[in-house]
């Protein structure tokens, strides 16, 4: 996918960066967002997809320690295998068992609607977004990895939820990464990040598209507190405690 417009309905002409990324190239205020988001003990993300297949939203609040909330409505975060099938999940993980309820989840042990737990490493692909959350800065890597040669270019500033940001476009040197057809997200100019010019410069957000496939994600509450309550035991569906042992939780 690659690059949706520059500004989103929320921007506003933004001052000078005003937390040391003034005069910084496009790739160093990269490198100080990437510290930044490695530095965060938690972050709030919503995410909205939107390709021929259908649109996917997520909101996310993710901690360092494992513990998350994410609700998807419009499709499913497990990349196969049951896809088809979701279209409304709502995920908890707490100290590492994972809660997860799905409407129209059916033939893995328990009705539809209701929550089920697992401690699997397998579940963690039902809280994929929650690791997305917090590893978004990274994800940047592998975004603009296709492309032989490209760089982040400052394009201006705005204001993102009130706060001041600087934008970053990420633009192929090559002409040929322009034109190539398999070079996906980092093959096109149109990639756009907006970093915080004031505070702790943490990624606010990313901009990205491909024809008819776009992806919006918006990041804030950088380091606030994310509190997890699973639901009653009496409402829980306990995979592990139906599985033989050695055997994990089949969701692919």
């Amino acid at each position: 996918m690659a690059g949706t417009a520059a500004c989103g309905s929320e921007d506003r002409p933004g001052p000078a960066a005003e937390n040391g990324l003034a005069g910084l190239s496009g790739a160093e205020v990269v490198a100080r967002m990437q510290a930044a988001g490695a530095g965060a003990t938690s972050v709030r993300m919503t995410l909205r997809g939107d390709s021929e297949d259908g649109s996917e939203t997520a909101t996310v609040a993710a901690a360092r320690n494992g513990d998350c909330t994410d609700e998807v409505a419009g499709g499913n975060p497990i990349e196969d295998g049951y896809s088809r099938q979701l279209r409304q999940t709502h995920v908890l993980r707490k100290d590492g068992r994972t809660f997860f309820k799905a409407g129209g989840l059916r033939g893995l042990g328990g009705p539809a609607d209701q929550w089920m737990s697992t401690s699997s490493k397998e579940a963690d692909q039902l809280a994929t977004y929650c690791d997305l959350a917090l590893g978004m800065p990274d994800e940047l890597n592998t975004l603009t990895g296709g492309a032989r040669s490209g760089q982040w270019v400052r394009e201006g500033s705005t204001r993102i939820g009130g706060v001041p940001a600087v934008i970053l476009h990420f633009t192929t040197e090559d002409a040929a990464d322009e034109l190539a057809p398999d070079t996906g997200p980092a093959g096109s100019s149109e990639l756009r990040i907006a970093v915080a010019a004031e505070g702790e410069p943490h990624l606010l957000r990313v901009e990205l598209a491909s024809g008819s496939n776009r992806l919006t994600v918006r990041l804030r509450d950088h380091g606030a507190p994310v509190t997890v309550t699973p639901p009653p035991a009496d409402q829980v569906h306990d995979f592990d405690a139906q599985l033989p042992t050695g055997e994990e939780l089949p969701v692919g």
